[in-house]
This record gives C-alpha cells, sequence and structure tokens, in this order.
C-alpha cells in the first residue's frame, strides 16, 4: 500500500508543472479577454503583458523549487521502505541459537518431533544404547510415535553399530519398531553404520523439516550437551547433505541384525509418562 502511495506521489509531482503551466495560460487567457471588454487593452497592453510574464516566470521559479523538495522527499521515503523492507527480510532469515544440557537434550529434540510437518532425519553415532528410561526413552517414543501419527510423515534414523549389550537391545526394539510401521503402511526407517569414521564420539544430529537442526554430543554416559539452529538455509546448505551422506552409507537393519519374526523381538520401551 505504501508502495503504491509513492508511485502514485512520484506521478504527480512529474505531471504538477504541466498542471501549472495550462493553468497560468488559462488565466493570461482569461484576464486578456476582461481586459478586451474593459476598452483599455491599447493603453497597457505591453505593461500588462510584461507583469503577466514576470508573475508566470517567478510562480514556474518558485513551483520548480517545491518540486523538487518533494522529489527528494519522495526518494528519501522510498529509500528508507526499501530499507525496511531489506531488513524486514534479512530478519527472516535470521539464524536462531540455542544450547541445551543433559535432559533437557532429550527434551529439545522430542520437542522438536512433535512440532516437525513432514520429515525428520536423526541420528545416533554412540557405541552404547540410549537410556531405556527417562529423557531420552521419551525421546525415542515421541519418534515413534510422530512416525505411526500420519502416512505422510517420513522418519529416518542413523545409527552405528554396536555389538554392546544395551545397543544390542536398542536395535531389537527399533526394528520392531520399523516392521511396525511397515505393516501399516508408514515411513519409519532405520539404518546401521557397521563402523564408525570417528576415534572419538560423534556428533550426533536431528533434522526437523527444512528449517531446524540440533546436534548433540555425549561427554560420557551422564552428560549430554547440544545446540540448535533454527534456519533453513543453514539446514540445506550444510546439515542436509552431511545426513545424506550417513543414510546413503549405512545398511538397513534388517539386513544388519538378522530377520527374526516380530514376535521374537523384545516390545518397544515405554517412556515414562
Amino acid at each position: 500500500m505504501l508502495g503504491r502511495f509513492i508511485a502514485l506521489a512520484g506521478a504527480v509531482v512529474k505531471n504538477a508543472m504541466l498542471y501549472i503551466l495550462i493553468a497560468g495560460l488559462c488565466l493570461y487567457v482569461l484576464g486578456m479577454f476582461l481586459w478586451r471588454e474593459l476598452g483599455a487593452l491599447q493603453k497597457y497592453q505591453v505593461p500588462f503583458l510584461a507583469t503577466t510574464l514576470f508573475f508566470i516566470l517567478v510562480f514556474v521559479v518558485a513551483q520548480t523549487a517545491v518540486l523538487d523538495r518533494h522529489r527528494q522527499s519522495l526518494a528519501s521515503i522510498e529509500l528508507n521502505v526499501s530499507g525496511l523492507a531489506l531488513l524486514a527480510e534479512q530478519a527472516g532469515r535470521a539464524v536462531d541459537v540455542q544450547v541445551y544440557e543433559d535432559d533437557q537434550v532429550y527434551e529439545a529434540t522430542r520437542q522438536a518431533v512433535q512440532n516437525a510437518r513432514e520429515r525428520v532425519c536423526v541420528s545416533y553415532l554412540r557405541s552404547h544404547g540410549p537410556n531405556p528410561v527417562g529423557a531420552a526413552a521419551r525421546h525415542i517414543q515421541a519418534c515413534r510415535e510422530w512416525a505411526l501419527s500420519s502416512p505422510h510423515h517420513r522418519f529416518r534414523r542413523v545409527i552405528l553399530h554396536s555389538d554392546e549389550e544395551a545397543m544390542a537391545e536398542f536395535l531389537a526394539t527399533e526394528l520392531a519398531a520399523v516392521r511396525a510401521a511397515k505393516a501399516k503402511g508408514h515411513r519409519y526407517g532405520v539404518k546401521l553404520l557397521t563402523e564408525s569414521r570417528h576415534a572419538a564420539e560423534a556428533f550426533s544430529i536431528g533434522i526437523y523439516d527444512d528449517d531446524l537442526v540440533i546436534i548433540t554430543y555425549s561427554t560420557d554416559s551422564h552428560r549430554h550437551v547440544a545446540f540448535s539452529i533454527r534456519s533453513q538455509d543453514v539446514v540445506n546448505r550444510c546439515f542436509r547433505f552431511y545426513f545424506e551422506s550417513l543414510w546413503g552409507s549405512a545398511t538397513d537393519i534388517e539386513k544388519c541384525i538378522g530377520t527374526p519374526s516380530a514376535a521374537e523381538l523384545p516390545a518397544p520401551a515405554e517412556a515414562d509418562r
């Protein structure tokens, strides 16, 4: 609306000089007609003409100065509007960074899963399985429930394969979740990395839709830290390729840990409510 007003005002200013000249000529012709009717044209024609032209010239010069000021004002307004539009665009792309510790990590990822609209991509690159109770269990349960809540939801998880006992239990429940989702026509995909690419504990990431990534690091079995970045540009230009590389290098869970029937697998751990 403001842009239209500025364009309209600019058009008026641009044509104002023409309007002023037309009005001046009309007044001059009218004055000449009245002067002729009064019979004083012959005696005062030259002084009248000179005076009229002088006032028209002064009027035109004054109006030109006023119009120049109006043009400068409109240009200034247009520049300010353009600057505000640029600031608004930059604010829309602003990066929002948050930091989490310990239980806050899994609470943040759980909420991110529940708020996701279409897709969730996460990795679990630790050598031992997650805690079967508490915030970690609630996060895992939220992932499975979200995937099963709509056939339009797509969930993918990459896990670092390990022979550690707790990890074996976690993988068994993940396999059961994969098969349960597949039986219902839902998309809950899990793949395993059969060897670690890292000498130390790796960062795990979660990508939620296309504008939020949460990066998690565990210093030991008791301490977790993470930070989130909300930026569509950062997610699509950086972390999307990283996860797709992990996913492409991993193997389907059903090919890695055998194909026992669902009845032979332990039921998924129930999260604390």
